[in-house]
């Protein structure tokens, strides 16, 4: 039977986790599964996502026709006030429909 000391010093190296080191750099010895993999979708989760995605655009569309309501209300509403602070006859001058 061979001593510990009749080893090459190579053969003796073990890693910190006290497993021993076979010629190359330990990250190369070290095996790691596989990452894991979501599994298949089914016809009724794909039917039920294209169905929210459409819904989803849906309602983006109302938000958007909304949105402009309110900015076109908000306008309004800042003209005619502007309008009255001004005063109809310097708004509507005599003779403005002939420019």
């Amino acid at each position: 039977m061979e001593s510990m000391s009749s080893k090459p010093v190579r053969e003796r190296q073990v890693s910190p986790s006290g497993l021993p080191l076979e010629g190359g750099s330990w990250c190369q010895t070290v095996y790691r599964a596989a990452p894991p993999r979501l599994p298949e979708l089914t016809p009724a989760l794909k039917r039920e996502r294209e169905a929210y995605a459409i819904y989803c655009r849906e309602r983006e569309q109302v938000e958007r026709r909304s949105v402009l309501r309110g900015l076109m209300l908000l306008a309004l509403l800042a003209l005619s006030v502007s309008v009255l602070r001004a005063g109809l006859d310097r708004v509507f001058f005599h003779g403005w429909w002939r420019f």
